[in-house]
């Protein structure tokens, strides 16, 4: 049994400033640009883990493996992005226009963790009352006297930098060449530069760097025809890139709580492609209603999926690139206005995956279903928005969510893949606005309180066995805003 105590703050500073300017006759010349600031820091102050084992006589003892049960967790994540935009538009028809523009993207990441390691081989049950009162026999009395020691632990492997820098060009047109189609036309080119410095066992701080550079272009097709006033069939294509995150790429070892999973990233991680077709017929009326039905298609080369890989005959979770893979399914949506003020919309959606993995793997299985991806997916709202009085309105909204069972992580060495079994998650949502400017918030997540259960196929044996469960229970939120 454990007592395990995390908590998290998160940081967030954004700045913005934007411009639009027309020139010409008729405006039709349009200049717009805009630069964009922001920082965000995620800190763990303090997590503090215990673990003990209960004797066959109910008493309390330490759990002592390797002196790595009883600690104290340190992280500091910090991150900055500068973003710059610049475009030129000529609007020739109403409707028809010309846009060409440069992106500019600066993101970059700083981590690093401390751990603090507690020796408590001289503390018997005597000592130990409660799971939850640790302060009582893990004090500054304790090291004091000498009956529990503290080291303190910075691994070069622990710390990480990161870093992407994106320069991107587009142009991209609207245009009808008759009155019921519209075609949009695009181009962008990215070059991209991707970094991160780390440290392997053994090495010193930042040793390591590995870097990711790629030049690509990105082409799009969408094409609109108006059936009716309000029918319309839509076609899309495109070709999309899939970069490795930060904690993809960066090669440290993290866990969160003792027996939960081990997550290392990958700094041989490649670019995932995607080659994406929608067809989509809708209906929308002057009331609002809605109703859509979408086929897809996805061709993936070298997609990144979540995989279990071994270490000195430990487990962990990391990250590769399998050689291809596709999607393909369909999507039906609505929109419907039940009463006055009373709307109800809903989704769902049905997916078929399948990826092929390098050869000379220890994979399980090299081909199957593509990992984070759920077959169903189902989303349903109900929302009742009425206006109180002349300037007020009061918004209430119950949200649900399906997510249907998915390979949570790749098995290996025969063991069958991990899998997220199905989750179901209710949330309810309430605001009420004074005019335009105030308006106060509540929200309630998760009441359901459904746990989220991993299971694990040993075909040796024959067995499905659970790997790992957590509830985080329902929560709330309470807030209040000013819009200037």
């Amino acid at each position: 049994i454990g007592s395990n105590n995390t908590t998290h703050i998160y940081k967030l500073m954004d700045h913005q400033l934007k411009g639009e300017h027309y020139l010409g006759p008729h405006d039709r010349w349009q200049i717009t640009w805009g630069g964009s600031y922001g920082s965000t820091g995620s800190d763990e102050p303090d997590r503090r883990q215990v673990m003990f084992k209960i004797n066959d006589d109910g008493d309390l003892t330490m759990f002592k493996l390797n002196q790595q049960e009883t600690a104290r967790y340190f992280g500091e994540l910090d991150e900055t992005e500068w973003n710059a935009d610049l475009a030129l538009k000529w609007q020739w028809r109403e409707d028809n226009f010309v846009k060409a523009g440069f992106n500019y993207k600066d993101k970059d990441r700083d981590y690093t963790g401390t751990r603090f390691y507690y020796n408590v081989n001289k503390l018997y049950s005597d000592d130990l009352t409660t799971v939850y009162d640790t302060e009582s026999y893990l004090s500054q009395t304790q090291i004091a006297d000498g009956t529990v020691t503290v080291g303190k632990y910075m691994y070069p492997y622990e710390a990480y930098k990161a870093g992407n820098e994106i320069y991107a060009a587009f142009l991209t047109t609207d245009f009808y060449p008759m009155p019921r189609l519209l075609v949009n036309l695009g181009l962008r080119y990215e070059m991209s530069k991707q970094w991160v410095r780390y440290a392997n066992d053994g090495d010193e701080k930042y040793a390591q760097r590995r870097d990711l550079d790629t030049n690509d272009l990105f082409p799009t097709v969408n094409l609109k025809y108006n059936l009716t006033s309000d029918q319309s069939l839509r076609l899309s294509a495109s070709r999309t890139v899939t970069r490795p995150s930060f904690i993809e790429m960066a090669p440290f070892l993290y866990q969160e709580a003792y027996g939960a999973a081990q997550l290392r990233g990958n700094a041989s991680l490649e670019n995932g492609y995607n080659i994406n077709v929608d067809l989509r017929y809708e209906i929308i009326r002057k009331s609002g209603d809605m109703l859509s039905v979408t086929a897809y298609y996805k061709y993936l080369d070298s997609p990144i999926e979540r995989t279990q890989s071994t270490s000195g005959g430990s487990v962990y979770h990391s990250f590769n690139n399998a050689d291809s893979g596709v999607a393909a399914g369909a999507e039906l949506e609505f929109r419907k206005l039940l009463a006055k003020d009373l709307r109800l919309a809903a989704n769902v959606s049905y997916m078929y995956t399948n990826v092929k993995l390098p050869e000379g793997g220890v994979y399980t299985n090299n081909e199957r279903s593509l990992q984070g991806a759920s077959p169903i997916l189902l989303n349903a709202d109900l929302v009742y928005s009425p206006a109180i009085g002349a300037d007020n309105r009061l918004t209430l909204a119950l949200l649900y969510n399906l997510q249907g069972s998915r390979i949570h992580s790749v098995g290996i060495s025969g063991l069958g893949d991990v899998k997220q079994q199905a989750v179901h998650t209710l949330n309810f949502n309430a605001t009420y606005a004074l005019g335009s400017h105030i308006a106060f918030n509540l929200k309630l997540t998760d009441i359901l309180g459904r746990d989220t259960v991993f299971k694990q196929e040993v075909p040796s044996t024959g067995q499905t066995v659970e790997v790992e469960r957590y509830g985080k229970g329902m929560g709330f939120e309470i807030g209040a805003s000013y819009s200037f």
